[in-house]
Protein backbone atom coordinates (compact mmCIF):
# COMPACT_ATOMS: atom_id res chain seq x y z
CA UNK A 1 0.00 0.00 0.00
CA UNK A 2 1.35 3.53 -0.63
CA UNK A 3 2.16 5.55 1.92
CA UNK A 4 0.44 8.74 2.10
CA UNK A 5 0.80 11.72 -0.55
CA UNK A 6 4.01 13.81 1.16
CA UNK A 7 3.77 17.64 1.42
CA UNK A 8 4.82 19.25 -1.29
CA UNK A 9 6.73 22.19 1.04
CA UNK A 10 8.30 21.11 4.38
CA UNK A 11 6.44 22.54 7.71
CA UNK A 12 6.89 26.49 7.65
CA UNK A 13 8.54 27.51 10.81
CA UNK A 14 6.26 28.03 13.58
CA UNK A 15 7.41 31.47 14.56
CA UNK A 16 6.87 32.98 11.05
CA UNK A 17 2.93 32.32 11.45
CA UNK A 18 0.61 33.17 14.62
CA UNK A 19 -1.31 30.22 16.28
CA UNK A 20 -4.44 28.87 13.89
CA UNK A 21 -7.13 27.48 15.88
CA UNK A 22 -7.03 24.52 13.83
CA UNK A 23 -4.68 21.38 14.68
CA UNK A 24 -1.40 21.79 11.89
CA UNK A 25 -2.14 17.93 10.80
CA UNK A 26 -5.17 20.05 9.22
CA UNK A 27 -2.59 20.78 6.19
CA UNK A 28 -1.39 17.79 5.28
CA UNK A 29 -3.54 15.31 6.26
CA UNK A 30 -4.62 13.62 3.08
CA UNK A 31 -9.00 14.74 2.48
CA UNK A 32 -11.11 14.45 -0.01
CA UNK A 33 -12.56 17.57 -0.87
CA UNK A 34 -10.33 20.72 -2.09
CA UNK A 35 -11.36 24.43 -2.52
CA UNK A 36 -10.83 25.90 -5.92
CA UNK A 37 -7.71 27.84 -7.29
CA UNK A 38 -8.01 31.33 -6.28
CA UNK A 39 -8.59 33.64 -9.50
CA UNK A 40 -5.20 35.36 -8.51
CA UNK A 41 -3.27 31.77 -8.63
CA UNK A 42 -2.53 31.18 -12.22
CA UNK A 43 -0.52 27.40 -10.97
CA UNK A 44 -3.81 26.04 -9.63
CA UNK A 45 -2.69 22.62 -8.03
CA UNK A 46 0.92 23.83 -7.16
CA UNK A 47 -0.47 25.08 -3.50
CA UNK A 48 -3.60 23.30 -3.66
CA UNK A 49 -2.43 21.44 -0.70
CA UNK A 50 -2.08 24.30 1.81
CA UNK A 51 -5.82 25.11 0.87
CA UNK A 52 -7.46 22.08 1.57
CA UNK A 53 -10.09 21.47 3.76
CA UNK A 54 -12.04 18.60 5.41
CA UNK A 55 -14.93 17.56 4.34
CA UNK A 56 -17.10 18.39 7.64
CA UNK A 57 -15.14 21.68 7.84
CA UNK A 58 -16.38 22.02 4.48
CA UNK A 59 -20.24 21.74 5.45
CA UNK A 60 -19.56 24.08 8.52
CA UNK A 61 -18.06 26.96 6.34
CA UNK A 62 -20.71 26.60 3.51
CA UNK A 63 -24.00 26.09 6.55
CA UNK A 64 -21.96 29.40 8.36
CA UNK A 65 -22.14 31.47 5.01
CA UNK A 66 -25.70 30.58 4.22
CA UNK A 67 -27.02 31.23 7.77
CA UNK A 68 -25.53 34.97 7.40
CA UNK A 69 -28.58 37.46 7.28
CA UNK A 70 -29.03 39.64 3.82
CA UNK A 71 -30.84 42.09 2.12
CA UNK A 72 -33.67 41.58 -0.36
CA UNK A 73 -36.10 44.41 -1.86
CA UNK A 74 -39.86 43.24 -1.01
CA UNK A 75 -43.20 45.02 -2.97
CA UNK A 76 -45.93 45.57 -0.10
CA UNK A 77 -49.21 44.89 -1.17
CA UNK A 78 -50.31 48.43 -0.85
CA UNK A 79 -48.15 48.95 -3.71
CA UNK A 80 -49.30 46.09 -5.63
CA UNK A 81 -53.22 47.36 -5.07
CA UNK A 82 -52.51 51.02 -6.04
CA UNK A 83 -51.00 49.98 -9.61
CA UNK A 84 -53.34 47.87 -9.88
CA UNK A 85 -56.00 50.25 -9.54
CA UNK A 86 -54.37 52.33 -11.44
CA UNK A 87 -54.57 50.24 -14.02
CA UNK A 88 -57.90 49.72 -14.71
CA UNK A 89 -60.35 51.08 -16.76
CA UNK A 90 -63.72 52.70 -15.67
CA UNK A 91 -65.82 49.22 -16.63
CA UNK A 92 -63.06 47.14 -15.25
CA UNK A 93 -63.06 49.08 -11.93
CA UNK A 94 -66.66 48.23 -11.79
CA UNK A 95 -66.34 44.80 -11.85
CA UNK A 96 -63.32 45.10 -9.20
CA UNK A 97 -65.53 47.39 -7.08
CA UNK A 98 -68.28 44.83 -7.26
CA UNK A 99 -66.00 42.28 -6.06
CA UNK A 100 -64.47 44.06 -3.40
CA UNK A 101 -67.99 44.54 -2.34
CA UNK A 102 -69.26 41.22 -1.93
CA UNK A 103 -65.72 40.08 -0.74
CA UNK A 104 -65.76 42.65 2.40
CA UNK A 105 -68.39 42.72 4.83
CA UNK A 106 -66.87 46.07 5.86
CA UNK A 107 -67.33 48.01 2.83
CA UNK A 108 -70.46 49.04 1.52
CA UNK A 109 -72.37 51.70 -0.58
CA UNK A 110 -73.17 54.91 0.52
CA UNK A 111 -76.72 56.26 0.01
CA UNK A 112 -75.81 58.85 -2.18
CA UNK A 113 -74.64 57.12 -4.73
CA UNK A 114 -74.85 58.09 -8.61
CA UNK A 115 -74.38 55.26 -11.27
CA UNK A 116 -74.31 55.96 -15.08
CA UNK A 117 -77.97 55.60 -16.26
CA UNK A 118 -78.61 51.32 -17.87
CA UNK A 119 -79.89 50.88 -20.77
CA UNK A 120 -84.04 50.91 -21.03
CA UNK A 121 -85.18 47.43 -21.42
CA UNK A 122 -88.05 47.71 -23.95
CA UNK A 123 -91.81 46.91 -22.76
CA UNK A 124 -92.57 43.81 -21.57
CA UNK A 125 -95.36 41.60 -22.86
CA UNK A 126 -96.94 38.87 -21.70
CA UNK A 127 -96.24 35.64 -21.53
CA UNK A 128 -99.52 34.74 -23.58
CA UNK A 129 -98.56 37.02 -25.69
CA UNK A 130 -98.58 35.44 -30.01
CA UNK A 131 -97.12 38.73 -31.03
CA UNK A 132 -93.86 38.50 -28.05
CA UNK A 133 -93.47 34.39 -29.25
CA UNK A 134 -92.98 35.71 -32.46
CA UNK A 135 -90.56 38.56 -31.56
CA UNK A 136 -88.38 35.86 -29.43
CA UNK A 137 -88.12 33.63 -31.96
CA UNK A 138 -87.82 35.75 -35.67
CA UNK A 139 -84.01 37.21 -36.59
CA UNK A 140 -83.02 40.58 -37.01
CA UNK A 141 -83.52 40.91 -40.64
CA UNK A 142 -82.50 44.28 -43.25
CA UNK A 143 -86.32 45.17 -43.09
CA UNK A 144 -86.46 45.52 -39.40
CA UNK A 145 -82.80 47.28 -39.42
CA UNK A 146 -84.45 49.64 -42.38
CA UNK A 147 -87.88 50.30 -40.84
CA UNK A 148 -85.58 51.37 -37.42
CA UNK A 149 -83.85 54.18 -39.65
CA UNK A 150 -87.12 55.58 -40.51
CA UNK A 151 -86.96 57.85 -37.97
CA UNK A 152 -84.69 59.80 -40.08
CA UNK A 153 -86.74 60.12 -42.84
CA UNK A 154 -89.83 63.35 -43.14
CA UNK A 155 -92.99 61.57 -41.82
CA UNK A 156 -94.84 62.41 -45.64
CA UNK A 157 -92.39 59.84 -47.14
CA UNK A 158 -92.72 56.67 -44.38
CA UNK A 159 -95.19 55.18 -45.67
CA UNK A 160 -93.84 55.15 -48.99
CA UNK A 161 -90.72 53.99 -47.77
CA UNK A 162 -92.31 50.98 -45.49
CA UNK A 163 -94.20 49.94 -48.73
CA UNK A 164 -90.57 50.04 -50.98
CA UNK A 165 -88.99 48.12 -47.87
CA UNK A 166 -91.29 45.15 -48.65
CA UNK A 167 -90.36 45.25 -52.35
CA UNK A 168 -86.64 44.68 -51.62
CA UNK A 169 -85.15 41.21 -52.80
CA UNK A 170 -82.95 39.40 -51.27
CA UNK A 171 -79.83 41.45 -52.76
CA UNK A 172 -81.07 44.50 -51.26
CA UNK A 173 -82.59 45.85 -54.70
CA UNK A 174 -86.04 47.26 -55.55
CA UNK A 175 -88.05 44.77 -57.27
CA UNK A 176 -91.15 47.31 -58.38
CA UNK A 177 -91.93 50.15 -60.74
CA UNK A 178 -92.53 53.10 -59.20
CA UNK A 179 -95.01 53.96 -61.36
CA UNK A 180 -96.78 50.65 -59.75
CA UNK A 181 -96.52 52.31 -56.81
CA UNK A 182 -97.52 55.45 -57.46
CA UNK A 183 -100.80 54.12 -58.64
CA UNK A 184 -101.11 51.80 -55.63
CA UNK A 185 -100.94 55.02 -53.07
CA UNK A 186 -102.82 57.33 -55.62
CA UNK A 187 -99.57 59.76 -56.11
CA UNK A 188 -97.40 61.47 -58.27
CA UNK A 189 -94.18 59.35 -59.25
CA UNK A 190 -91.98 62.39 -58.45
CA UNK A 191 -93.34 61.61 -55.14
CA UNK A 192 -92.05 57.89 -55.33
CA UNK A 193 -88.89 59.34 -56.58
CA UNK A 194 -88.60 61.16 -53.54
CA UNK A 195 -89.50 58.54 -50.71
CA UNK A 196 -86.92 56.33 -53.01
CA UNK A 197 -83.88 59.14 -52.62
CA UNK A 198 -84.36 58.46 -49.02
CA UNK A 199 -84.53 54.82 -48.68
CA UNK A 200 -81.32 55.20 -51.01
CA UNK A 201 -79.77 56.92 -48.24
CA UNK A 202 -79.98 54.77 -45.45
CA UNK A 203 -77.37 51.62 -44.38
CA UNK A 204 -76.03 49.61 -46.12
CA UNK A 205 -75.05 52.20 -49.09
CA UNK A 206 -76.43 50.81 -52.10
CA UNK A 207 -79.58 49.40 -50.75
CA UNK A 208 -83.11 50.55 -52.64
CA UNK A 209 -80.89 50.14 -55.96
CA UNK A 210 -82.82 48.96 -58.89
CA UNK A 211 -79.43 47.34 -60.82
CA UNK A 212 -75.67 46.88 -60.40
CA UNK A 213 -74.77 49.54 -61.91
CA UNK A 214 -76.59 51.78 -59.96
CA UNK A 215 -75.98 49.69 -56.61
CA UNK A 216 -71.92 50.64 -56.87
CA UNK A 217 -72.30 54.44 -58.00
CA UNK A 218 -74.92 54.88 -54.88
CA UNK A 219 -72.18 53.61 -52.94
CA UNK A 220 -69.46 55.84 -54.56
CA UNK A 221 -71.44 58.78 -53.50
CA UNK A 222 -70.76 58.06 -49.50
CA UNK A 223 -66.85 58.06 -50.42
CA UNK A 224 -64.33 61.80 -50.63
CA UNK A 225 -63.38 62.23 -54.23
CA UNK A 226 -59.74 61.97 -52.80
CA UNK A 227 -60.76 58.55 -52.12
CA UNK A 228 -61.73 57.35 -55.25
CA UNK A 229 -59.41 56.51 -58.51
CA UNK A 230 -60.08 58.90 -61.16
CA UNK A 231 -62.23 57.54 -63.63
CA UNK A 232 -63.98 55.27 -61.64
CA UNK A 233 -67.83 56.30 -62.15
CA UNK A 234 -66.83 56.46 -65.65
CA UNK A 235 -65.77 53.03 -66.06
CA UNK A 236 -69.13 52.23 -63.90
CA UNK A 237 -71.10 53.75 -65.65
CA UNK A 238 -69.54 52.41 -69.04
CA UNK A 239 -68.91 49.17 -68.40
CA UNK A 240 -72.37 48.13 -66.64
CA UNK A 241 -74.76 50.11 -68.98
CA UNK A 242 -77.75 48.46 -70.53
CA UNK A 243 -76.07 47.34 -73.49
CA UNK A 244 -72.94 46.42 -72.22
CA UNK A 245 -70.27 44.79 -74.67
CA UNK A 246 -67.05 43.86 -74.74
CA UNK A 247 -64.74 42.86 -71.22
CA UNK A 248 -63.53 45.37 -68.39
CA UNK A 249 -60.09 45.43 -70.06
CA UNK A 250 -61.78 46.47 -73.58
CA UNK A 251 -63.99 49.38 -71.90
CA UNK A 252 -60.95 50.72 -70.36
CA UNK A 253 -59.23 51.01 -73.28
CA UNK A 254 -62.59 52.53 -75.09
CA UNK A 255 -62.17 55.14 -71.90
CA UNK A 256 -58.73 55.69 -72.90
CA UNK A 257 -57.64 54.32 -69.66
CA UNK A 258 -53.43 54.01 -68.67
CA UNK A 259 -53.11 50.20 -66.85
CA UNK A 260 -52.10 51.83 -63.64
CA UNK A 261 -55.46 53.89 -63.49
CA UNK A 262 -57.21 50.50 -64.73
CA UNK A 263 -55.74 48.73 -62.13
CA UNK A 264 -56.80 51.18 -59.13
CA UNK A 265 -60.22 50.66 -60.51
CA UNK A 266 -60.54 47.05 -60.17
CA UNK A 267 -58.79 47.10 -56.81
CA UNK A 268 -61.00 49.45 -55.64
CA UNK A 269 -64.05 48.28 -56.81
CA UNK A 270 -63.17 44.68 -55.39
CA UNK A 271 -62.09 45.50 -52.04
CA UNK A 272 -64.13 48.44 -51.06
CA UNK A 273 -67.62 47.73 -52.88
CA UNK A 274 -70.44 45.49 -52.41
CA UNK A 275 -72.12 43.85 -55.29
CA UNK A 276 -75.21 43.13 -53.34
CA UNK A 277 -76.41 45.73 -50.15
CA UNK A 278 -77.68 42.97 -48.47
CA UNK A 279 -74.54 41.10 -48.13
CA UNK A 280 -72.71 44.01 -46.09
CA UNK A 281 -75.63 44.06 -44.13
CA UNK A 282 -75.33 40.31 -43.22
CA UNK A 283 -71.25 40.61 -42.90
CA UNK A 284 -71.98 43.61 -40.28
CA UNK A 285 -74.79 41.26 -38.37
CA UNK A 286 -71.67 38.46 -38.12
CA UNK A 287 -69.52 41.44 -36.38
CA UNK A 288 -72.43 42.65 -34.57
CA UNK A 289 -72.96 38.78 -33.42
CA UNK A 290 -69.15 38.60 -31.58
CA UNK A 291 -68.78 39.45 -28.11
CA UNK A 292 -67.72 43.12 -28.25
CA UNK A 293 -66.29 44.98 -25.34
CA UNK A 294 -68.21 48.10 -24.44
CA UNK A 295 -66.57 51.58 -23.99
CA UNK A 296 -67.12 53.84 -20.86
CA UNK A 297 -65.26 57.12 -20.53
CA UNK A 298 -63.18 57.41 -17.72
CA UNK A 299 -62.82 61.33 -17.54
CA UNK A 300 -65.07 63.91 -19.11
CA UNK A 301 -63.96 67.26 -20.59
CA UNK A 302 -66.64 70.01 -20.91
CA UNK A 303 -66.57 73.67 -22.28
CA UNK A 304 -67.85 76.44 -20.90
CA UNK A 305 -66.98 79.53 -23.22
CA UNK A 306 -63.23 79.40 -23.32
CA UNK A 307 -63.28 77.59 -19.80
CA UNK A 308 -61.87 73.80 -19.93
CA UNK A 309 -63.42 71.57 -16.92
CA UNK A 310 -61.93 67.96 -15.86
CA UNK A 311 -64.62 65.28 -14.32
CA UNK A 312 -63.63 62.35 -13.37
CA UNK A 313 -66.57 59.52 -15.01
CA UNK A 314 -67.38 57.92 -11.65
CA UNK A 315 -66.39 58.95 -8.54
CA UNK A 316 -66.12 55.47 -6.51
CA UNK A 317 -64.54 56.81 -3.55
CA UNK A 318 -67.06 58.86 -2.46
CA UNK A 319 -69.57 56.16 -3.74
CA UNK A 320 -67.96 53.55 -0.99
CA UNK A 321 -67.44 53.90 2.63
CA UNK A 322 -66.82 51.61 5.97
CA UNK A 323 -69.89 50.03 7.17
CA UNK A 324 -71.54 51.70 10.19
CA UNK A 325 -72.28 48.47 11.41
CA UNK A 326 -68.06 47.64 11.50
CA UNK A 327 -67.16 51.04 12.45
CA UNK A 328 -69.15 50.71 16.02
CA UNK A 329 -67.58 47.40 16.62
CA UNK A 330 -64.15 49.15 16.04
CA UNK A 331 -64.88 51.57 18.52
CA UNK A 332 -65.97 48.90 20.76
CA UNK A 333 -62.85 46.70 20.19
CA UNK A 334 -60.61 49.82 21.06
CA UNK A 335 -62.12 49.81 24.56
CA UNK A 336 -61.07 45.94 25.48
CA UNK A 337 -58.86 43.41 24.71
CA UNK A 338 -59.47 41.69 21.45
CA UNK A 339 -58.90 38.06 20.74
CA UNK A 340 -58.40 36.37 17.19
CA UNK A 341 -62.31 37.58 15.74
CA UNK A 342 -61.12 40.94 16.66
CA UNK A 343 -58.24 40.95 14.84
CA UNK A 344 -59.17 39.33 11.85
CA UNK A 345 -61.96 41.96 12.17
CA UNK A 346 -59.78 45.02 12.57
CA UNK A 347 -58.17 43.28 9.59
CA UNK A 348 -61.19 44.11 6.95
CA UNK A 349 -62.00 47.93 8.68
CA UNK A 350 -58.00 48.28 7.29
CA UNK A 351 -58.35 46.57 3.92
CA UNK A 352 -61.74 48.22 3.44
CA UNK A 353 -60.18 52.13 3.95
CA UNK A 354 -57.07 50.91 2.14
CA UNK A 355 -59.22 50.39 -1.35
CA UNK A 356 -61.29 53.18 -0.18
CA UNK A 357 -57.39 55.33 0.05
CA UNK A 358 -56.50 53.69 -3.51
CA UNK A 359 -59.67 54.59 -5.05
CA UNK A 360 -59.14 58.65 -4.12
CA UNK A 361 -55.43 58.10 -5.55
CA UNK A 362 -56.63 56.66 -8.93
CA UNK A 363 -59.22 59.61 -9.36
CA UNK A 364 -56.66 62.40 -8.38
CA UNK A 365 -53.83 61.13 -10.32
CA UNK A 366 -56.87 60.33 -13.35
CA UNK A 367 -58.15 64.32 -12.96
CA UNK A 368 -54.38 65.71 -12.60
CA UNK A 369 -53.19 63.93 -15.94
CA UNK A 370 -55.90 64.45 -17.73
CA UNK A 371 -56.01 68.46 -16.85
CA UNK A 372 -52.55 67.98 -17.92
CA UNK A 373 -53.16 66.65 -21.53
CA UNK A 374 -56.04 69.32 -21.85
CA UNK A 375 -54.04 72.48 -21.07
CA UNK A 376 -51.18 71.51 -23.29
CA UNK A 377 -53.49 70.54 -26.49
CA UNK A 378 -56.01 73.54 -25.31
CA UNK A 379 -55.87 74.80 -28.99
CA UNK A 380 -57.35 71.22 -30.00
CA UNK A 381 -60.70 71.45 -28.81
CA UNK A 382 -61.41 74.65 -30.76
CA UNK A 383 -59.52 74.17 -33.89
CA UNK A 384 -59.56 70.22 -34.59
CA UNK A 385 -56.95 67.26 -35.30
CA UNK A 386 -54.56 69.81 -36.92
CA UNK A 387 -54.32 71.57 -33.73
CA UNK A 388 -52.92 69.04 -31.93
CA UNK A 389 -49.41 69.78 -30.29
CA UNK A 390 -46.67 67.27 -30.18
CA UNK A 391 -46.87 66.02 -26.42
CA UNK A 392 -44.97 62.39 -24.66
CA UNK A 393 -45.83 60.47 -21.78
CA UNK A 394 -42.85 61.72 -19.81
CA UNK A 395 -43.60 65.58 -20.10
CA UNK A 396 -47.35 65.17 -18.79
CA UNK A 397 -45.21 62.27 -15.69
CA UNK A 398 -43.00 65.99 -15.66
CA UNK A 399 -45.67 68.58 -15.01
CA UNK A 400 -47.72 66.03 -12.73
CA UNK A 401 -44.62 65.21 -10.61
CA UNK A 402 -44.59 61.25 -10.78
CA UNK A 403 -42.89 58.76 -12.79
CA UNK A 404 -43.18 58.17 -16.68
CA UNK A 405 -44.11 54.83 -15.93
CA UNK A 406 -47.25 55.93 -13.82
CA UNK A 407 -48.42 57.69 -16.77
CA UNK A 408 -48.19 54.91 -18.92
CA UNK A 409 -50.82 53.12 -15.80
CA UNK A 410 -52.76 55.80 -15.77
CA UNK A 411 -53.70 56.02 -19.52
CA UNK A 412 -53.17 52.60 -21.08
CA UNK A 413 -56.67 51.09 -22.12
CA UNK A 414 -58.31 54.15 -21.05
CA UNK A 415 -60.75 56.57 -22.95
CA UNK A 416 -62.11 60.39 -22.41
CA UNK A 417 -65.45 61.83 -23.65
CA UNK A 418 -64.64 65.34 -25.40
CA UNK A 419 -67.16 68.43 -24.72
CA UNK A 420 -69.01 67.12 -28.77
CA UNK A 421 -69.11 63.92 -26.99
CA UNK A 422 -66.81 62.40 -29.33
CA UNK A 423 -65.32 59.35 -26.94
CA UNK A 424 -61.33 59.06 -28.16
CA UNK A 425 -58.50 56.95 -26.05
CA UNK A 426 -55.97 59.04 -23.67
CA UNK A 427 -53.57 57.49 -26.40
CA UNK A 428 -54.94 59.38 -29.30
CA UNK A 429 -53.62 63.13 -27.51
CA UNK A 430 -50.04 60.77 -27.65
CA UNK A 431 -50.05 60.31 -30.93
CA UNK A 432 -47.92 63.18 -32.96
CA UNK A 433 -48.83 61.88 -36.51
CA UNK A 434 -52.72 62.75 -36.10
CA UNK A 435 -51.70 66.62 -37.11
CA UNK A 436 -49.70 66.23 -39.71
CA UNK A 437 -52.40 63.76 -40.87
CA UNK A 438 -54.90 66.27 -40.79
CA UNK A 439 -52.87 68.78 -42.69
CA UNK A 440 -52.13 66.08 -45.29
CA UNK A 441 -55.72 65.29 -45.84
CA UNK A 442 -56.65 69.14 -46.22
CA UNK A 443 -53.73 69.98 -48.58
CA UNK A 444 -55.50 66.97 -50.84
CA UNK A 445 -59.01 68.43 -50.47
CA UNK A 446 -58.04 71.83 -51.57
CA UNK A 447 -55.50 70.63 -54.45
CA UNK A 448 -55.61 71.21 -58.12
CA UNK A 449 -57.51 67.97 -59.41
CA UNK A 450 -56.18 68.46 -62.63
CA UNK A 451 -52.62 68.73 -61.01
CA UNK A 452 -52.43 66.83 -57.82
CA UNK A 453 -49.32 67.12 -55.75
CA UNK A 454 -46.75 64.38 -55.60
CA UNK A 455 -45.40 63.06 -52.23
CA UNK A 456 -42.80 65.09 -52.74
CA UNK A 457 -44.58 68.42 -53.09
CA UNK A 458 -46.51 67.40 -49.94
CA UNK A 459 -43.83 67.09 -47.96
CA UNK A 460 -42.58 70.13 -48.71
CA UNK A 461 -45.59 72.25 -47.85
CA UNK A 462 -45.73 70.26 -44.35
CA UNK A 463 -42.36 71.68 -43.53
CA UNK A 464 -43.48 74.57 -44.30
CA UNK A 465 -46.31 73.96 -42.01
CA UNK A 466 -43.62 73.26 -39.59
CA UNK A 467 -43.98 69.11 -40.09
CA UNK A 468 -40.28 68.79 -41.31
CA UNK A 469 -41.15 64.84 -42.41
CA UNK A 470 -39.26 62.89 -45.05
CA UNK A 471 -41.34 61.79 -48.28
CA UNK A 472 -41.48 58.79 -47.83
CA UNK A 473 -43.54 59.04 -44.15
CA UNK A 474 -45.73 61.25 -46.00
CA UNK A 475 -46.65 58.25 -48.16
CA UNK A 476 -46.82 55.97 -45.46
CA UNK A 477 -49.88 58.34 -43.99
CA UNK A 478 -50.80 58.98 -47.05
CA UNK A 479 -52.10 55.06 -47.08
CA UNK A 480 -53.15 55.40 -43.73
CA UNK A 481 -55.21 57.71 -44.48
CA UNK A 482 -56.83 55.42 -47.35
CA UNK A 483 -56.13 58.22 -50.23
CA UNK A 484 -54.60 57.27 -53.48
CA UNK A 485 -51.36 58.46 -54.68
CA UNK A 486 -51.13 61.28 -57.45
CA UNK A 487 -51.80 59.86 -60.41
CA UNK A 488 -54.79 57.66 -58.96
CA UNK A 489 -56.25 61.44 -58.01
CA UNK A 490 -55.70 62.98 -61.29
CA UNK A 491 -58.32 64.24 -63.19
CA UNK A 492 -58.50 64.35 -66.98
Amino acid sequence: MCPPFPPLFPPFPPHLFPPHPFPPSIYYTPVTQVTAPPADNPFGPIFAPYRRVPGDLMVALSTQLLTQPRLQQSVSPQVILQSHILELAADDLRERVAAELQDNPALELADDVYFLPAPVAPPALPYDSVEALERLCAPYTLADDLRLQLTHVPEQHRSLCEYLIECLDDRGFLDADLRDVAAHFDTTTGQVEAALTHLQALEPAGIGARNLRECLLLQLDRFNAAQVPPHTRDFISAYLNTDRQGSPSQTAGALGLADNDFAAIIKFIASRLHMWPADKFHDDQHSLNEPAHALFPDARITLDGEQLSVQVSQSWSRALRVSEAYSRLERDLTARPTGQEGQRLTERIQEARTFIHQLTRRETMLKQVTEAIAAHQYDFFFDGAQALQPLTRKEIATRVGVHESTISRVTAGKYVQLPNEQLVPFDYFFDNSLSAKAILRSLIEREDPHRPLSDGALATRLQSAGYPLARRTVAKYRDALDLPPAHQRKRA
